[in-house]
């Protein structure tokens, strides 16, 4: 892993981590509501796209590379927005020097959030 720059940090990211299991009053319990975003700056590489024809509409999906400074808050369930689009993280490699941590996401297909 190379240096990063704080010049190349140029893209502003809201990382959203759900808070613990909430009860249904079922003796279930749902999903957390995500808690207030952690907003940080990021280099953005596009790693691939693909388009997926799904009951007669063009899907498109893409898999996003965020290169942000080191932090340990983020993991494989934290969503994050970008650009007005929603993303799901699904590897997180931080720098052995803890300096910057990357962040493969794919982009679950809705917009804002």
């Amino acid at each position: 892993m190379g240096r990063v720059a704080a010049g190349n940090l140029t893209e502003r990211l809201s990382l959203l981590n759900p808070s613990a299991p909430v009860p249904d009053g079922r003796g279930g319990f749902l999903p957390g509501v995500a808690t207030s975003p952690l907003v940080v700056r990021a280099s953005v590489r596009q790693l691939s796209g693909l388009e997926v024809l799904r009951l007669g509409q063009v899907l498109g999906t893409s898999v996003v590379e965020f290169t942000i400074r080191y932090t340990d808050a983020v993991n494989t369930t934290t969503k994050l927005r970008w650009s007005g689009r929603s993303y799901g993280v699904r590897q997180v490699v931080h720098d052995p020097r803890r300096e910057f941590t990357v962040l493969t996401a794919v982009d679950n297909g809705t917009v804002g959030g």
